[in-house]
């Protein structure tokens, strides 16, 4: 299963209304964990957490922005070409084409996630089909 909002390998899922927000009057011994979910990747769980967005398009719309604020440094990297890589020894090279890689990576979760905001997609690609 993918994360519905940015692709990503998903290992939980994320209520689209916080269970804070859906069940604040249940009583103390119910242990009904119902209402909408969605399969989820823990990051974008856990930057959604419980904040007051109660729709997949305004989750999505937060998790896109989250990330480009999360990863703001790795997405200003500049971007190599082969001919400028091959100037570098083997150790540098391989460090900067990693951080290409992960820059690559965080740009398709982020285009992910705003195409889900913006209704674009039901839900995003995974990101091991865009390769």
């Amino acid at each position: 299963m993918d994360c519905h909002y940015c692709g990503a390998p998903a290992t939980t899922k994320d209520h689209i209304v916080p269970i804070s927000y859906n069940y604040s009057n249940r009583p103390k011994n119910h242990r009904s964990r119902g209402g909408q979910t969605v399969d989820c990747c823990h990051e974008c769980n856990s930057l959604l957490g419980a904040k007051a967005l109660f729709s997949i398009e305004e989750r999505a719309h937060e998790i896109a922005e989250c990330l480009e604020r999360r990863y703001k440094k790795e997405l200003k990297a500049p971007v190599w070409s082969e001919e400028d890589l091959a100037e570098l020894g083997p150790a540098l090279r391989k460090q900067i084409k990693a951080k290409q890689f992960l820059r690559i990576e965080i740009l398709e979760r982020v285009r992910n996630a705003v195409s889900v905001a913006q209704g674009l997609l039901e839900k995003a690609l995974p990101l091991w089909s865009l390769s």
